[in-house]
């Protein structure tokens, strides 16, 4: 299951990688670097929450991001990279994007349902600050632009519950692309204006233009249900394209996030669909219209991958055959330990209540069923998926009564009402050991356990230690499995 012979092609991509990161453009070893980010939510109108904002930006060592706005927050973005690009996803999927500065303290709200940036450490022209909000203000007015209207509808048209289809809008799809590609055109003129009047720096103006480059490419290789990753050729060059230096980020083009985002289609869509080869290290490396930066961020993606579905032990042991000295590979570990929990370290000291209306702290409920295995359910009473579960869950608890196997039902219902209500209809057999989680403890848990959605599952060892991070569904084979080798 799990990748053996195929260290040398880590090592040898981690060795490219040094050199094309230490080849972007100069920097001050001497000194930290970082980008600051402040999100305000308005006081009035809609908020962050209302319009399904993420933030995603690429690291130093290219591994992706994403920030999930749903209330006022800060971060620091550490980078020796003179510029960072930012983008964010409004509802209808449709991204736009930041071109930032190295040492630039950014403040962001919403205007016109517009995330607005305000560059508070320098004054800056609003087309170099806010540029994607003043094309469209410029240039589309009031409607949306033919690539919006593109995408929109081939996502829609794409998704599990579209009722369109047919001649018709293959014909409106066909006509949006193309009048895409001349829209890009006409920006990229916009863009030459702006920056000949001294509106748009070279490296903003650069930034944008390249990015249309990309998307020109990319909209060749869509049809009508699908991208055609099978296309060898088109995305060859659509993965080969160039650009003129700007700072230190062009030279890896995977360090920006509209060329990170059709990485993770291609792996999602296109390789992990491929019923033609099994998806490994050797069969990425072996792909040879791929360029090198391209492969070093699908392995990152393919190891993401593996570890978020393999225990704790395992994971740890994948990366220790990987014990490279690099400081790309340095990076991956840390995020690898700190996403997935490689290093067992939990913060148990948030509290939860049981049947009885008592008080107790998760570390409390590791150490009183110490001795046995641990299977946590996270659900809630408005989760059809987690409720369709709970059969299986009754009947996992079936098969290994009278075995050190506990499973701990974890509720993160709005109300203790609810979760009462619920418990009764659904946790009514003698082995279900019910809690609940309020509202402020969740926030905990979800920093915690980056609990994004539920069902969840986690199981901790006898000894109280994380197994598994992302444990196996009740009605699976493999939680079976998992209980059987920890026993």
């Amino acid at each position: 299951m799990f990748i053996t012979d195929q260290h040398r092609y880590i090592k040898e991509i981690l060795l490219c990688m040094i050199f094309i990161l230490n080849a972007c453009g100069s920097h001050d070893q001497e000194k930290t670097h970082e980008v600051i980010l402040v999100f305000n939510n308005p006081v009035e109108g809609p908020s962050f929450r209302d319009l399904g904002t993420k933030i995603k930006y690429i690291d130093d060592n290219l591994i992706p991001h994403v920030i999930d706005l749903d209330r006022n927050s800060t971060h620091k973005l550490n980078t020796l990279r003179e510029n960072i690009d930012l983008a964010w996803q409004d509802k209808n999927r449709i991204s736009h994007h930041f071109l930032l500065t190295n040492g630039d303290s950014i403040h962001f709200t919403l205007k016109d349902k517009w995330l607005v940036a305000e560059i508070k450490n320098r004054r800056i022209n609003k087309y170099e600050t806010n540029f994607e909000r003043e094309k469209q203000i410029d240039l589309y007015h009031e409607r949306s632009s033919s690539l919006e209207d593109f995408l929109y509808f081939w996502n829609l048209s794409n998704s599990e519950f579209s009722t369109i289809s047919g001649k018709d809008i293959a014909i409106e799809l066909n006509n949006l692309k193309k009048r895409a590609g001349e829209e890009l055109a006409m920006e990229n003129t916009y863009i030459d204006s702006l920056f000949e009047a001294g509106k748009l720096s070279g490296d903003v103006a650069h930034y944008y233009k390249l990015k249309n480059s990309f998307i020109r490419r990319k909209l060749k290789l869509y049809q009508l249900t699908s991208i055609n990753f099978t296309d060898t050729l088109r995305m060859g060059n659509l993965f080969s394209i160039k650009g003129d230096q700007l700072g230190d980020s062009t030279r890896n083009l995977a360090a920006y996030t509209f060329y990170d985002d059709m990485l993770s289609s291609f792996y999602q869509q296109g390789l992990a669909k491929d019923t033609t080869n099994e998806i490994s290290i050797d069969y990425i490396m072996s792909i040879s219209w791929l360029p090198d930066e391209v492969k070093q961020s699908l392995v990152f993606k393919h190891l993401d991958k593996i570890l978020e579905s393999c225990p704790v032990d395992e994971g740890n042991a994948l990366l220790s055959h990987m014990n490279y000295d690099s400081t790309i590979f340095k990076g991956w570990k840390n995020h690898f330990n700190e996403k997935y929990m490689l290093d067992q370290k939990v913060n148990s000291n948030w509290k939860l209540e049981d049947r009885a209306g008592e008080t107790l702290t998760f570390d409390d409920l590791l150490q009183h069923y110490k001795g046995e295995l641990l299977y946590i359910d996270f659900w809630a009473s408005w989760c059809i998926p987690c409720l369709r579960e709970m059969p299986e869950s009754k009947k996992l608890s079936s098969e290994y009564s009278g075995k050190p196997v506990r499973v701990i039902y974890l509720s993160v219902d709005r109300s203790v009402e609810n979760w009462k209500r619920a418990q009764k209809r659904f946790l009514d057999f003698a082995d279900a050991h019910s809690f609940y989680i309020d509202s402020l403890n969740f926030d905990k848990v979800k920093d915690a356990f980056q609990l994004t959605k539920i069902p969840r599952y986690m199981l901790f060892g006898n000894d109280g230690k994380l197994l598994h991070q992302n444990a196996p569904r009740p009605g699976s084979r493999e939680i079976r499995e998992l209980f059987n080798k920890y026993l």
